[in-house]
């Protein structure tokens, strides 16, 4: 039986941003980033999923993901062209960011960084649960 890390959610971390650690997601889990009560969640409150994981990885052991691909309750909903640029600057802005990994220019449906601290990844988590609905185009 897989025993379960016992990660501890930060308390400061916005509840539309879904936290684990990596080896307590099922494969279809970590596949989506999410278990099904959250992607409920968002899609039930047509926002996108967003992420922070702790990783295994021991310099860069944080994770954070926008996936408007799998949240929303219609798809294909993207980012405005001017948000979409914004996304991408917020993932990238941390020194704490690994460099060449993940985001890497303006964020479409999906977006991804990992950084070596959790504060910094805890921002940029926060900071992606504030793009409110106007951010977002909709399908006709």
């Amino acid at each position: 039986m897989k025993q379960k890390n016992k990660s501890k959610r930060p308390k400061n971390l916005s509840r539309w941003v879904y936290f684990a650690h990596e080896s307590d997601l099922s494969g279809a889990e970590l596949f989506l980033g999410v278990n099904a009560s959250y992607l409920q969640k968002v899609r039930a409150n047509n926002r996108p999923v967003i992420y922070l994981h702790e990783l295994n990885n021991p310099k860069y052991k944080w994770e954070v993901a926008i996936d408007l691909v799998e949240g929303f309750n219609l798809n294909p909903v993207k980012l405005t062209p001017i948000k979409s640029h914004e996304v991408y600057c917020i993932l990238t802005a941390s020194s704490s960011r690994k460099k060449d990994y993940g985001a890497v220019g303006d964020i479409v449906s999906f977006g991804d960084a990992r950084y070596s601290s959790l504060e910094d990844a805890v921002m940029t988590a926060n900071k992606l649960a504030q793009l409110e609905e106007s951010d977002f185009i909709f399908p006709n």
